[in-house]
């Protein structure tokens, strides 16, 4: 798969504030945040998933169309969307081949987005435990409730891509299954290896998945 050129220097948003519209803020190879706005009147939804694909200001993809449904869906008048790791690319397995996937600013606009708004919707899958991402980013939010869609039989809160459209929030509680899966994500007992970027969820795993809409990919 090819990974997009980007330029080494880049800063592109369409507006400072949720509440203009749509933007994205994209420095280098990171895109830290991007977000939508239908509804000035109603608060957006927070969601933190695992990495940014192609999605940017001006184009949608798979993952945010699912992302604006539920959005929509809940009541709320737009969204925000920041990950575990800033790194944009559609195969999140190429994270472990670069020095720093998550990105020097990541956690400081992981950490302003959740000061927006009361409900935060984490959707990062099993990908989450590679380089213990996911326990960073829930210590970094221990005292921010969360919540999510479901959980894998690893306890991570799943990708939202292939969840039923009637599929509800739940609160998100640390995971009570922990112990039965290695720190890398992996199911104790299966034998495809340690490698978190290709684990199990438990249900299918989107962010292994070309996009059929190669315009618009998941981010």
């Amino acid at each position: 798969m090819k990974q997009r050129n980007l330029k080494s220097t880049t800063v592109r948003q369409t507006a400072l504030f949720p509440d203009k519209g749509q933007g994205a803020i994209i420095e280098d190879a990171y895109r830290y945040r991007l977000w939508r706005t239908w509804d000035t009147d109603r608060p957006s939804l927070v969601w933190i998933l695992l990495n940014p694909s192609m999605a940017d200001e001006h184009t949608d993809d798979p993952t945010l169309r699912r992302l604006l449904r539920f959005s929509q869906t809940f009541g709320y008048g737009g969204l925000v969307l920041v990950n575990l790791f800033a790194w944009q690319t559609p195969d999140p397995r190429l994270l472990s081949t670069v020095p720093d996937p998550v990105g020097p600013k990541n956690d400081h606009f992981i950490q302003e987005a959740v000061t927006q708004t009361e409900q935060i919707v984490i959707a990062w899958g099993n990908g989450g435990r590679y380089l213990h991402r996911e326990q960073a980013v829930l210590a970094l939010l221990s005292s921010v409730p969360l919540s999510c869609l479901n959980v894998t039989r690893c306890g991570s809160p799943v990708h939202p891509l292939y969840q039923p459209r009637t599929r509800s929030l739940m609160p998100f509680l640390s995971p009570m299954t922990q112990g039965m899966c290695d720190v890398a994500g992996e199911w104790t007992g299966r034998t495809q290896g340690n490698d978190p970027l290709t684990s199990n969820d438990g249900v299918r795993h989107p962010e292994h998945e070309q996009a059929t809409d190669h315009s618009e990919r998941k981010p």
